[in-house]
């Protein structure tokens, strides 16, 4: 079964079919070869299946109050509140690229997002005050990887949707210090190269009037994270829920606060809110009847039968599984890999005791990291268009952060409790 579904697969990749369709391809292959044309209705059963799904209601209007966000102005007001923050620091407008998206994950819950929005202003703005390109664009790469671990987070939803035995808001909660962790490990090294290569800092001195008004600017703007986390732990109201109110204070914040947003922009907000929930939804979907395939084939139990055989240390197997996602993350993008991989090795870290959320949240930002390696990494084509230069300039600028990343995660990886003291102060991921 396996070796049918992986020749299918690599061959389908290899002639540049996209993702999606090689899925769906590599289930309708492997089903043609076992002779029972009835069984092809396990397809469209099973991709209708994955998508008839309240809790994924989530994903298209998480993606909407991102755009709606955008559109509303909110970015600026959130790149000025950074540069106040952290601005006086030696290479203060990079560390400004930093802090704003670690904000602005608390909005978007996606790196490409975070990538497009914060890097379309920031890179050109570093290059002006003298800032090497490829450090620029190093730095937004490294540090918009942030978005899809501060919730929301849409990875963290599908994940949550693929391995049911946790909780979209379980795996929210537990983001938050790893996400902050991966701001201020960049901004550590973020000032260190700053320094020796002498890069400006803001000494432009900030009078009190200014300070007031650019915090509350700000205000609104990140009053959006606060009234989504704060809603669903506090049980106010569904994760699905969540999306729907960030979505109508999203409106309330463009309409009325900032009044950038147009009636003319909702169109061109619609069109892209359904380009990138189309693409999710057709993985999630075709994705699904690999998982299915996956599990009755017992396929996890297997591999976990035979890597205990191995090690019974829950350490060599998180290591394991580490390092063959951030292999696997030169080949294939996230989506892929939690379609094709988390039936697989979520169910196998449960036999090793390993905490689910613990297991979760370092699952998705291993994916993250691979978004910043060659030669899927999509953040590095995104980066090469935003800076102007070739992609072998931006590789060579985001290595020092992907190794901090790196670093980081395999901190988090053997210590555990420096990832889950948070969400066990607030009773989840018990």
């Amino acid at each position: 079964m396996l070796l049918t579904l992986g020749i299918t697969f690599m061959v389908s990749v290899g002639i540049g079919v996209p993702i999606t369709f090689c899925l769906g391809l590599s289930a309708l292959v492997y089903f043609l070869q076992m002779g029972n044309l009835q069984m092809l209705m396990v397809i469209p059963h099973k991709m209708f299946g994955a998508i008839d799904s309240f809790p994924l209601l989530s994903v298209p209007f998480f993606i909407m109050a991102g755009e709606l966000m955008l559109a509303s102005g909110s970015l600026d007001r959130l790149i000025c509140l950074s540069d106040l923050l952290v601005g006086r620091i030696r290479g203060g407008l990079a560390h400004v690229n930093i802090v704003s998206s670690m904000f602005f994950a608390g909005i978007s819950g996606s790196a490409i997002a975070d990538t497009a929005s914060i890097g379309s202003i920031m890179i050109p703005a570093m290059k002006r005050q003298g800032y090497d390109t490829k450090f620029s664009c190093g730095v937004t790469g490294a540090s918009s990887t942030i978005g899809p671990i501060i919730p929301p987070s849409i990875a963290m939803v599908l994940y949550a949707l693929i391995y049911q035995h946790v909780t979209i808001a379980g795996l929210f909660i537990t983001g938050v210090v790893p996400g902050v962790f991966m701001g201020f490990a960049l901004m550590a090294l973020t000032w260190v190269i700053a320094k020796n290569r002498n890069y400006p800092r803001n000494l432009e001195p900030w009078p009190f009037m200014k300070i007031i008004q650019v915090v509350w600017k700000s205000f609104f703007p990140l009053l959006m994270p606060l009234i989504i986390i704060g809603g669903i732990v506090g049980g106010v109201f569904t994760v699905t829920e969540a999306s729907c109110t960030a979505v109508i204070y999203a409106l309330f914040l463009g309409f009325f606060v900032t009044r950038k947003l147009k009636l003319r922009d909702l169109p061109k907000v619609a069109i892209n809110t359904s380009i990138v929930t189309s693409v999710v939804l057709m993985l999630f979907a075709t994705g699904s009847v690999i998982s299915w395939l996956i599990i009755t084939h017992h396929i996890p139990t297997i591999l976990g039968n035979w890597l205990q055989s191995i090690s019974t240390n829950w350490m060599v197997y998180m290591t394991l599984v580490m390092i063959f996602l951030l292999c696997m993350g030169c080949l294939v993008d996230p989506g892929s890999s939690l379609i094709m991989f988390v039936p697989i090795f979520a169910p196998i870290a449960a036999s090793y005791q390993i905490n689910p959320y613990h297991f979760g949240v370092l699952f998705v930002l291993n994916l993250q990291i691979g978004l910043l390696t060659p030669p899927v990494g999509l953040i590095l084509f995104l980066l090469s268009r935003l800076g102007d230069i070739s992609l072998e300039e931006v590789v060579k600028g985001t290595w020092p952060f992907l190794i901090v990343l790196v670093m980081l995660m395999m901190t988090m990886v053997y210590f555990p409790q420096s990832v889950m003291w948070f969400p066990h102060l607030l009773g989840y991921a018990k």
